[in-house]
């Protein structure tokens, strides 16, 4: 399964068609977040074009400090925007690339 769903992101993005990835989970706070960090950084490494990554939750919840202290922790800067109940934060994984929102 895993393959098949591999070879269609390469086929869309090898045919220059942009690929709109979504994690999805519960919160949003940890387990999509964090997919989301590493398939744009993979994609980003990679050179895989076209890879827009986003994630989301069935309900509303800030990002977990754990799982903000564990992506510094692999190395990425992470940026709170606001001191909102839901802050924004941008997450940096390579210098000269846009962050992650």
């Amino acid at each position: 399964m895993l393959n098949s769903f591999a070879e269609y992101i390469s086929q869309k993005t090898n045919n220059g068609t942009i690929v709109n990835l979504i994690f999805i989970c519960t919160h949003n706070s940890r387990r999509s977040t964090i997919s989301q960090i590493w398939a744009k950084t993979e994609a980003e490494y990679f050179n895989i074009p076209n890879i827009n990554c986003f994630s989301g939750g069935t309900e509303a919840t800030a990002f977990n400090p754990r799982a903000v202290k564990t992506v510094q922790n692999y190395g990425f800067k992470v940026e709170q925007k606001d001191e909102s109940e839901n802050p924004i934060y941008l997450v940096h994984f390579s210098d000269g690339k846009e962050p992650i929102t």
